[in-house]
């Protein structure tokens, strides 16, 4: 109804003003309006750089904005034009006829101005179809009952008004905005009436890297704007607060979500499959499965995994990792995020974990010489005479009083006895503070490659460095390393 009340309002006021503008103007300005038109993208680019200095300065604004200033700018030049002209023929006759044939043609300028006016009614409803049409597409699959904005109500209104009239179809012939803006709209329509897609949404591939922007994390725990969405509140009130504005405004952000592919995104949230990713199997966002990582270092034996190290890796998995996840994005980066229930203990844990191997590698009494575990001459021998100077002043009363110092039993005293036995002392042990799995028990970043059907996966940090043997089947994404194995479920 409210496309045909505009309507008629629009040809009527067009040919009221055709009757005083007269045939020589109207027609002018049917050209103009025309020719405006068909120039308003090209206008509107050069122009573009006026939109952010007058306070639109969401980049959203650049794709409305732009063509309607051109189409205006136009407008005004070729209404001078109208006007100019309009003098000059008037003059013609003025200066040139009698009166008689000068009245008969102002008589004949206005109401041959009445028809011309009607016609350009006409036209500005299709430009105004144009205009509203555009971003109606849009806001109509947005469209709520309690929509606070006029100005929204409007646009809905003619937009349905023109797909029911059919005024859409001449609308869609002269093709006012590129298919990705429809591909767009379609998009944010589906994610906005399917709040159960939100989470494939998420994991679409080259959003995982997208999501760990600052603006965008917030925006995404923030609990008050997910009620929002969840609850499919109107578009003005969405629009409005502030996490929303900050990305809204934000020409980084918006040109990089303008960038993705729109059709295959599409795709992707119809079927859950995206066509353009869909060979790069690694692409998405893990949850490490403990019980069944447990499971397949078991298998392994303890061959490449001693018993003791894989009781510690089972203890440190299962009592204090709480959730861990690897995400890997389409520029071949792997971001690992650790949720530790006392992530101390978890390091520390994993830390012993490192140190079982060399320890069962390296049993006590295995350098005494005499191959065996056994107590041999030169084992009692490094054990009865110490190897540093004693601290304790009783010390030198007792190896003086046993001839382990000089006078008449040796040296001089006060000095140690040398050591004749040949044992060099061995340094204590110190404890390893990581592990060959230590660089995965922390967030950070890595990246991956590909060679064949098995990934090469590599995480480092402080001089420490580990690369995994990847593979990916179906829903499940194993990781090893000498023995070591992580199984990963697909978020």
């Amino acid at each position: 109804m409210t496309i045909w009340v505009l309507g008629v309002a629009l040809v009527l006021l067009a040919a009221v003003i055709g009757f005083f503008f007269g045939a020589i103007r109207s027609a002018v300005c049917l050209i103009g309006a025309i020719v405006a038109a068909m120039f308003s993208g090209t206008v509107g680019g050069w122009l573009a750089g006026v939109v952010p200095l007058v306070g639109y300065t969401n980049p959203i604004w650049q794709f409305y904005l732009p063509p309607l200033v051109g189409f205006v700018v136009v407008s005004i030049l070729v209404s001078i034009v109208a006007f100019v002209v309009h003098h000059l023929i008037q003059r013609h006759y003025k200066d040139n006829t009698d009166d008689y044939t000068f009245a008969r043609w102002e008589r004949l300028n206005k109401r041959s101005g009445i028809a011309l006016g009607g016609v350009l009614g006409t036209v500005w409803l299709v430009l105004i179809g144009i205009v509203t049409y555009v971003p109606g597409y849009l806001t109509t699959q947005l469209a709520d009952d309690n929509e606070a904005s006029s100005g929204l109500k409007l646009v809905n209104a003619l937009t349905h008004g023109a797909e029911s009239t059919g005024l859409n179809r001449i609308v869609e012939h002269y093709q006012p905005a590129s298919d990705d803006h429809y591909l767009a709209s379609d998009i944010l329509g589906l994610v906005y009436n399917n709040p159960a897609i939100h989470s494939r949404l998420a994991s679409y591939p080259p959003f995982l890297g997208f999501a760990e922007k600052p603006e965008i994390a917030e925006l995404a725990k923030d609990p008050e704007v997910n009620s929002l969405i969840q609850s499919r509140a109107g578009l003005s009130q969405v629009l409005e607060h502030a996490r929303i504005r900050a990305v809204a405004d934000n020409p980084e952000l918006v040109n990089e979500l303008l960038g993705l592919d729109f059709r295959d995104l599409e795709g992707y949230l119809r079927t859950g499959i995206s066509q353009k990713y869909k060979d790069e199997h690694i692409l998405g966002r893990w949850r490490l499965n403990v019980r069944r990582s447990v499971a397949e270092m078991k298998i392994v034996g303890t061959t490449k995994l001693p018993a003791v190290e894989f009781n510690l890796l089972r203890k440190a998995l299962n009592v204090y990792l709480d959730e861990m996840t690897i995400g890997f994005t389409t520029d071949n980066k792997a971001i690992l995020k650790v949720k530790a229930k006392d992530e101390q203990k978890l390091l520390q844990t994993v830390g012993r974990a490192s140190a079982a191997p060399a320890a069962q590698a390296a049993p006590s009494g295995s350098d005494d010489g005499s191959g065996g575990g056994g107590l041999s001459a030169r084992s009692i021998a490094a054990r009865a005479i110490p190897q540093q100077p004693a601290t304790d002043p009783s010390a030198d009363l007792l190896r003086s009083r046993y001839g382990l110092t000089g006078g008449p039993g040796g040296g001089q005293r006060g000095q140690p006895l040398a050591n004749t036995t040949g044992v060099v002392p061995r340094a204590p042990a110190k404890a390893p503070t990581t592990t060959a799995l230590g660089p995965l028990m922390s967030n950070g970043e890595g990246g991956w490659s590909k060679a064949g059907e098995v990934y090469r996966v590599t995480f480092g940090g402080e001089g420490k460095e580990l690369a995994l043997d990847v593979q990916v089947k179906e829903n499940q994404l194993v990781a090893r390393l000498e023995g070591r194995v992580l199984v990963f479920d697909r978020i």
